[in-house]
């Protein structure tokens, strides 16, 4: 059973379902997002949306969402300092774990998360800067 929680989580306007749409064919091919889902998994469409949806409302409500005016794409982006999660937020995060990433494929994506707080540490200590600016577009 497939529970559609991301409809519930969040209210999609046509707005939104436009720029979700535009960011998973720019991440389509992007090898975190294949480490995260399992590039040859059969609900791997679903599972970039609900990704990439998680991503896009998480900036979405701190105004980390920049357009251009010929719309062909997006940044995301947001200080460390500014972010934060909601209830609604956990839940959308649950539900990514359990049913699109999988249980199976937790500890690999753990494992490949940790690489990253990692790298992210040296690059704090190199740069002296906290409050670092995360961007995806």
């Amino acid at each position: 059973m497939h529970l559609n929680l991301s409809s519930y989580l969040f209210r999609i306007d046509s707005e939104d379902k436009k720029a979700i749409k535009i960011l998973c064919t720019v991440f389509q091919d992007n090898e975190r997002i294949h480490a995260l889902i399992g590039k040859n998994r059969n609900n791997f469409p679903k599972g970039i949306k609900a990704v990439i949806a998680y991503c896009y409302f998480m900036v979405k409500k701190i105004g980390g969402i920049f357009e251009p005016k010929d719309q062909s794409t997006l940044l995301l982006f947001y200080r460390k300092s500014v972010h934060y999660f909601s209830f609604r937020d956990w839940l959308h995060y649950l539900y990514l774990a359990f049913f699109v990433i999988g249980v199976s494929r937790i500890g690999q994506v753990l494992k490949r998360e940790k690489l990253i707080r990692k790298t992210r540490a040296l690059q704090i200590q190199k740069y002296q800067d906290r409050d670092f600016l995360y961007v995806g577009f």
